[in-house]
């Protein structure tokens, strides 16, 4: 699967994203909303490193309420209310456009 750019995981009951998740180098849009993932931990310190390429994560409508890693939240879900979350998830994922319907490029104080 190294040259996967799109997978839609939607609505398939999916409960976590950690560290078992595959090394997809080429994905660029990775859709999991309406599933039922309660924390990214562990996935956090790696999920870049495992999707570098990734420029949309839909995250959209799970159960996310615990404390996250900064750069994955999503709207839908209590933690996108946590503020500066749309600045450090640029940061983290330069490639990254959008976030949450946002375009990266033209929100206020990023170096794009």
């Amino acid at each position: 699967m190294p040259s996967l750019a799109h997978l839609d995981l939607s609505c398939n009951q999916i409960t976590a994203l950690d560290t078992t998740f595959p090394y997809l180098p080429s994905l660029q849009i990775l859709l999991v909303p309406f599933n039922r993932i309660e924390d990214l931990e562990g996935w956090g310190q790696y999920g870049s490193c495992l999707l570098p390429a990734l420029r949309t994560l839909d995250l959209r409508d799970n159960l996310l309420s615990h404390h996250l890693p900064p750069f994955l939240p999503a709207n839908g879900n209590p933690v996108c209310a946590r503020p500066g979350y749309v600045s450090v998830t640029a940061a983290l994922f330069r490639e990254l456009k959008r976030l949450d319907g946002l375009d990266l490029g033209k929100c206020e104080g990023s170096s794009r």
